[in-house]
């Protein structure tokens, strides 16, 4: 399992289809995942949080963005945690583990190094790393490789209308500058033209 993860707009999907295209042409047998939002059990939630007036709305000419305050509600930054838990490995057990059963090599774009950036923000927690729900999530992506894609801030604004409204994309680029530190997790810049990242890329991979 290759996992390619990182902020919005860094070019995640571009690289991880065309990472899909070279296996396949090299006889691997490979499928692209796509990994974010899979809520179900943490859906309710979600819907009292913004009943209760803790998840802001943005709109966009082409979409809309969610900020979430949990950290207003203790028991609800909790709650949170463990249903994004049950919820990413139901995800995992539909999506990934048929596949990897069947012998394929799973490509996600995105996976749990990205629900954690998204819950140390939905819940102003910076602690999130040393709760024992991370370490489970954590441990649905033991056997895989991640990669995590970064870029320079103002480029990234450049790319896309949500990514340059985005008021969290300086805390996410320091959330997952922290994580690949932490979990010691190899960095792919972005910057470059895409088959040039993309050579970075496969580099990183095969060593």
């Amino acid at each position: 399992m290759i996992c390619i993860v990182g902020p919005d707009g860094v070019g995640k999907t571009t690289q991880a289809q065309l990472l899909q295209k070279t296996q396949r042409n090299n006889g691997i047998r490979s499928d692209y995942v796509w990994m974010r939002f899979h809520h179900i059990f943490s859906l309710p939630l979600l819907a009292l949080a913004r009943k209760c007036g803790l998840t802001e709305v943005q709109h966009y000419a082409r979409g809309k963005a969610s900020y979430h305050h949990f950290d207003r509600v203790k028991p609800m930054a909790i709650a949170y945690r463990y249903l994004l838990l049950v919820d990413t490995f139901i995800a995992v057990m539909v999506k990934i583990f048929p596949r990897l059963a069947l012998g394929r090599t799973v490509i996600c774009d995105r996976f749990v190094y990205d629900t954690l950036v998204d819950l140390m923000l939905s819940t102003s927690d910076r602690n999130v790393p040393d709760y024992i729900t991370t370490r489970l999530l954590l441990s649905l992506a033991s056997n895989s490789k991640t990669v995590v894609m970064m870029d320079d801030q103002t480029r990234l604004r450049a790319r896309r209308e949500n990514v340059r409204l985005d008021r969290n994309l300086a805390s996410k680029i320091e959330l997952y500058n922290a994580l690949s530190a932490r979990f010691g997790l190899p960095i792919l810049s972005a910057e470059g033209s895409i088959l040039d990242v993309h050579r970075a890329l496969l580099k990183i991979l095969d060593s």
